[in-house]
């Protein structure tokens, strides 16, 4: 798991994310009959050829704690609200998702958690690729060494 400790890593606050992210915003349409959030795939900077939620996760839990190594993610967070870490190895950024019609994207190689901070929390991603193990960082240290960043406790 990502530990903190392991070298000094700056923070970002929440309504700044940092520059190796992004926030992607999308205009509902509201009517008597409720709100629409369309989503045209073309606006995104991947086309999603996967697509999947996570709910009923307990409060505080967390989970993610992944890099891939080519698959660019788009998070949103459906209902509830869902605390992102995202790191590149040298900084950290956490952006709360909440039902704001925003998602973050997340590029590959950015190691990043969810934490669910409600019991309602529902989490919806658009993948860039389909379900591959082998694109899967799941390791901190790897995923520093794959980065070409310094380990803890290595010099160069």
């Amino acid at each position: 798991p990502h530990r903190r400790n392991a070298r000094r890593l700056e923070t970002v606050t929440a309504s700044e994310p940092p520059d190796y992210v992004s926030m992607i915003h999308f205009s509902p349409k509201s009517s008597g009959f409720g709100e629409l959030v369309p989503i045209d795939f073309n606006s995104l900077p991947f086309v999603p050829k996967r697509v999947f939620h996570v709910s009923s996760v307990p409060v505080l839990e967390k989970r993610g704690v992944h890099a891939h190594r080519h698959c660019h993610q788009i998070l949103f967070a459906l209902a509830g609200n869902i605390s992102v870490e995202v790191t590149n190895g040298v900084d950290t950024g956490e952006i709360l998702l909440s039902e704001n019609y925003s998602g973050l994207h997340i590029p590959p190689m950015i190691w990043a958690s969810q934490t669910y901070l409600t019991n309602d929390s529902m989490l919806l991603v658009l993948a860039s690729h389909g379900y591959s193990r082998a694109d899967y960082i799941e390791d901190y240290e790897e995923f520093l060494r794959i980065s070409g960043l310094p380990q803890p406790g290595l010099s160069r």
